[in-house]
C-alpha cells in the first residue's frame, strides 16, 4: 500500500508541476533530423494533420520501438482519448470517445486502415490480431469526424497504420524480443531499390505461453510491397500480407478470481480448447498520379479470411472473401483545397456454429448463416484559408450500408436491411501565433451495426437477426494545440449527443457467449483529451530530463433512459492518466519510468451496481544504442506486481446475475520483464 501511495503521489506531482493540458499531435512529437526518408514521411504526416480542426495524432515507431510493443496500449498509450486495455495477446478493449463501448470483444466503432485499405471487414468489424506491430512505420489517429477523408463516419474516427517501403526505411533491419511468460518474437526486414522498382518484405514469427492459463499463442506474419514509379508524376504500389495465428483464450473471470487467482482460467475453457485461430491473406494496390493541379489516388483490395473460434458454448467457424476499393482527388488552388472521394466495400462470409468441442471434434451444427455486407460512401471536403490566421474546413459524407442475412437452417430468421446516412462537418482553425492553434468543429457521425450485433442466433433465447438501428450523434469539439516556450501541448474538449447508441451486455460471459446488443435511445458522451510534453532539466554534461503526460476524462452516461435513468455507461474509467519521464545520459542510455493510474475504476454494468477498483501500475524501460547499428532494451511491466482489473465485459445488471454468470472481469497482466535487440546494418 505504501508503494502504491508513493507511485500515485509521484504521478500527481508530475501532473501538477505541468499544469497545462494537451493531447496528441504535439504530445507524440518525435525528434526528426530531416535527413532520413522515414523521418521526412512522419514529419509530412504531422504537417498534414495540423490542417485538421480537431483531435488528431501522429506516432512514429521511434516512440515504441525500444520496448516490447504488442498492442495499441503499447503504441498509442500516450495518445489522450485512446482507451486501449489489453485482454490477451494483441486483443484490446479499444474505445475512442465512447465509440466501441458496445464491443466486449473484437474490433468495432473505429475504422482501422493499413496503407490506405481497411483492416475492418465490409460490415465494420475486425480483429486486432491481423496487425503486426513490428512492421508499423507510423500511426495516425483521427478522432470523430476528423477521419472523414479516410472514409470513417463513426464517432471513433479512424486509425491509419503506415508500413515501410524501400524508399522510407533501411535496406536491412532485424530484431528479436524475449522475456517473461516464455515470450519470443523475431522480425526480419529487407528493402531494395532497383531500376524502375522498389521492394520491401518483412516476416515476423512469435510465440508466448502467456501470463494466464490457456493463453498460449503463436503466429507468423508476412508483409511486403512492390512499388513501380509512373514517370515523374506518380507510382503504383502492390501489397501482400499473410497472417497465420493460433491463439488460446483464457477468458474472463469473476471479480474474486481476477483479483485473487488472476492467472487461472475455467476448466471449461481448457476442456473446450477455447481459442481464436485466424488465417488471412490480403492483396491490395494503391496508385497515386498527379493530374492537373491535384493528385488522384486509387486503391483496391481483396482478402480471404478464415476464423476458427472454439468457445465454451460452441465452435464458431467462419470463412469469407472481402473486397473493395476507393478513389480520391485532392487539389489546391490559391486559398482553397478540395478533396473528393468514394469508397466501396463488400464481403461474403459463411458463418457456422457447432456444438462445443469437448474432445469430440465437430458434432451437431447449430447454425449455418451467410452474411453479405456492402458499403458505399461518397465524401467531399473543402479547406479555405480566407486569412493567413484563419482556415475554414467543411465537408460531408453520404453513406449507404446493406446487410443481407441468410439463415440456412431456419429461413424464417433470414433478413436484410439498408442503412442510409449523411455526415456533415464544419470546423475552423485560428492561429493567434505561429506556434499555436485554436480549433472548433461540429459534426454528425453515423455507424450502422455489424453482423456481430445483428446476428444473435447464438444467444440463449435465439432471437435471430435483430433489427437494430444505426448509431447517430452530433458532436461539438473545441481545443488548442501548439507550443508555449519549450512546452508542447494540445487539448480537446468534446460533447456528443447520441441517438440509438449500440451497447452490448454479456448474457453469460463465463461461457463466452457474444454480447447481446441494443440501441440506447439517448446517451451523452463528453470528455477531455489532454497532454503535455516538457523538458524539465538539462545538464551541460549531457544529461536531460523530459516529462510527458496524457490525461483522458470520460463522462459517458444515459440520458433519462427508461431503465437506467442517467446512469454512467460501463466499460471505461472516468479518469485515466499516463505519466512518463525520459532521462537521457551522455553515455547513450535512456531511462523511462512510467505510471498508469486509474483512480476510480470503471462500472461493470449499466445499472451501476458493480464497479472495479482503481489502480496504479509502474513500468520502467531502459534502452541504449551500441556500435554498428545495434540497439538493446529492457522493458519492465507492472514492476510492483499489482493485481488490478484492466477491462470488463459489461452486463445489464450485475446484481441480478447468478454467481456462475458473473465472470465479467479481465485481470491486468502481472509483473513481466522483456528484453530486445535490434540490428540495422550500416546505421
Amino acid at each position: 500500500m505504501k508503494s502504491c501511495s508513493v507511485v500515485c503521489a509521484w504521478t500527481l506531482a508530475l501532473g501538477c508541476a505541468n499544469a497545462a493540458a494537451a493531447n496528441a499531435v504535439v504530445l507524440d512529437e518525435i525528434t526528426v533530423t530531416g535527413q532520413s526518408p522515414e523521418a521526412e514521411v512522419v514529419r509530412d504526416a504531422r504537417e498534414q494533420i495540423e490542417r485538421v480542426p480537431g483531435g488528431v495524432a501522429v506516432v512514429g515507431r521511434e516512440a515504441f520501438e525500444d520496448q516490447y510493443a504488442l498492442t495499441f496500449r503499447d503504441t498509442l498509450g500516450l495518445v489522450p482519448g485512446v482507451f486501449a486495455q489489453p485482454r490477451f495477446a494483441e486483443e484490446v478493449r479499444l474505445v475512442i470517445r465512447g465509440s466501441g463501448l458496445g464491443r466486449n470483444i473484437h474490433l468495432g466503432g473505429v475504422t482501422l486502415l493499413q496503407d490506405g485499405v481497411p483492416i475492418n471487414l465490409a460490415d465494420g468489424s475486425g480483429d486486432f490480431q491481423e496487425i503486426d506491430p513490428a512492421v508499423i512505420r507510423h500511426l495516425e489517429v483521427y478522432k470523430g469526424a476528423n477521419g472523414l477523408v479516410h472514409g470513417a463516419s463513426s464517432l471513433g474516427g479512424a486509425i491509419v497504420i503506415n508500413t515501410p517501403t524501400a524508399l522510407t526505411t533501411e535496406p536491412y533491419r532485424f530484431s528479436f524480443d524475449s522475456g517473461s511468460f516464455e515470450t519470443r518474437r523475431g522480425n526480419a526486414q529487407i528493402a531494395h531499390q532497383g531500376r524502375g522498382y522498389d521492394v520491401f518484405a518483412s516476416v515476423t514469427a512469435a510465440s508466448a505461453e502467456g501470463w494466464r492459463d490457456n493463453a498460449f499463442g503463436r503466429s507468423t506474419r508476412w508483409s511486403s510491397n512492390l512499388g513501380i514509379p509512373l514517370g515523374a508524376r506518380g507510382e503504383t504500389r502492390f501489397y501482400l500480407a499473410r497472417n497465420d495465428i493460433r491463439q488460446r483464450l483464457p477468458g474472463s473471470q469473476t471479480r474474486e478470481d481476477a483479483l485473487n487467482n488472476p492467472r487461472g482460467t475455467s476448466d471449461a475453457n481448457i476442456a473446450n480448447r477455447v481459442a481464436r485461430d485466424i488465417d488471412s491473406t490480403r492483396i491490395s494496390n494503391r496508385t497515386t498520379l498527379a493530374v492537373g493541379p491535384g493528385v488522384v489516388t486509387v486503391t483496391g483490395y481483396f482478402f480471404d479470411k478464415a476464423l476458427f473460434h472454439p468457445l465454451s458454448f460452441g465452435i464458431i467457424d467462419q470463412e469469407g472473401q472481402f473486397y473493395g476499393g476507393g478513389a480520391a482527388y485532392g487539389a489546391t488552388a490559391g486559398a482553397h483545397r478540395v478533396t473528393l472521394g468514394v469508397n466501396l466495400r463488400a464481403g461474403d462470409n459463411d458463418a457456422r456454429i457447432f456444438a462445443p468441442l469437448s474432445g469430440a471434434g465437430f458434432t451437431e451444427q447449430r447454425s449455418d448463416n451467410r452474411e453479405q455486407a456492402r458499403h458505399l460512401s461518397v465524401y467531399g471536403q473543402h479547406e479555405w484559408t480566407f486569412d493567413p490566421a484563419w482556415m475554414l474546413v467543411s465537408g460531408v459524407q453520404v453513406i449507404r450500408d446493406e446487410r443481407d442475412f441468410d439463415n440456412r437452417l431456419n429461413a424464417e430468421q433470414s433478413a436484410d436491411t439498408t442503412y442510409d446516412g449523411v455526415s456533415p462537418k464544419l470546423g475552423v482553425i485560428f492561429r493567434p501565433a505561429a506556434s499555436q492553434q485554436l480549433f472548433a468543429n461540429i459534426s454528425r457521425s453515423f455507424e450502422p451495426p455489424t453482423f456481430y450485433e445483428l446476428n444473435q442466433t447464438n444467444q440463449p433465447t435465439n432471437p435471430g437477426f435483430v433489427p437494430l438501428k444505426a448509431q447517430k450523434a452530433w458532436t461539438a469539439e473545441v481545443g488548442s494545440r501548439g507550443a508555449l516556450g519549450a512546452h508542447a501541448y494540445e487539448v480537446s474538449v468534446y460533447r456528443a449527443a447520441v441517438d440509438d447508441q449500440l451497447l452490448g451486455f454479456s448474457v453469460d460471459p463465463a461461457a463466452g457467449v457474444p454480447a447481446a446488443t441494443f440501441n440506447a435511445k439517448a446517451t451523452t458522451l463528453q470528455g477531455i483529451e489532454a497532454g503535455l510534453t516538457s523538458p524539465l532539466w538539462a545538464h551541460p554534461s549531457g544529461y536531460t530530463l523530459a516529462h510527458q503526460i496524457a490525461w483522458t476524462f470520460n463522462d459517458f452516461r444515459f440520458d433519462d433512459d427508461r431503465f437506467y435513468g442517467d446512469n454512467r455507461l460501463a466499460g471505461v474509467p472516468k479518469h485515466l492518466l499516463i505519466s512518463e519521464l525520459t532521462l537521457t545520459t551522455p553515455i547513450g542510455i535512456t531511462l523511462r519510468p512510467q505510471v498508469e493510474w486509474s483512480p476510480s475504476g470503471m462500472w461493470a454494468d449499466f445499472a451501476n451496481t458493480e464497479k472495479t477498483p482503481g489502480y496504479a501500475v509502474l513500468n520502467l524501460s531502459l534502452s541504449t544504442d551500441l556500435a554498428r547499428g545495434i540497439s538493446v532494451y529492457v522493458d519492465g511491466r507492472n514492476l510492483l506486481d499489482r493485481r488490478y482489473l484492466s477491462s470488463v465485459s459489461a452486463s445489464a445488471d450485475f446484481s441480478a446475475l447468478a454467481p456462475a454468470q458473473r465472470a465479467s472481469f479481465w485481470p491486468g497482466e502481472g509483473r513481466g520483464i522483456f528484453m530486445g535487440v535490434r540490428w540495422v546494418p550500416g546505421a
